[in-house]
């Protein structure tokens, strides 16, 4: 992919929770330190959404963001197992959570855990892969 001029399309800046260089190239430095700076993981912007996963404090959250509003729309944070992941959605009149995993043009694929894909079919099993479902967003 080129450009003619290179724009950043967005820009997040993590302050001072962003982890210096330096530790990244020391795995001592890392694991000592990285509970007190925020950890990006894998991102997704679909239409003016941004879907912003990250560790911070030994927890794993889940922030949307309506990009061009500069609005947080939900945020989730997962201690443990039982801890919902992702955002609120109603599934067959169930409320669950999901998460992004890929977007194809304005649709969204998201994972239900199986602790939560057993509230949406009588027929799932725990023991079942996730559960895949396609989101449309209605906010533009």
């Amino acid at each position: 992919m080129t450009s003619d001029v290179d724009i950043p399309y967005l820009t997040i800046d993590l302050g001072k929770y962003a982890l210096p260089l330096e530790y990244y190239a020391s795995a001592g430095l890392y694991n000592k330190n990285a509970d007190d700076y925020i950890i990006p993981q894998r991102n997704l912007i679909v239409d003016n959404f941004l879907f912003y996963r990250y560790f911070y404090n030994r927890k794993m959250y889940m922030d949307v963001w309506n990009i061009n509003k500069g609005l947080l729309i939900s945020r989730t944070i997962f201690k443990n197992e039982s801890d919902p992941c992702g955002f609120k959605i109603t599934v067959n009149g169930v409320e669950v959570h999901c998460w992004p995993e890929f977007a194809v043009d304005d649709e969204i694929y998201c994972t239900i855990l199986p602790n939560e894909a057993e509230k949406v079919s009588k027929d799932y099993s725990d023991e079942n892969n996730p559960m895949l479902i396609k989101l449309t967003p209605k906010d533009r």
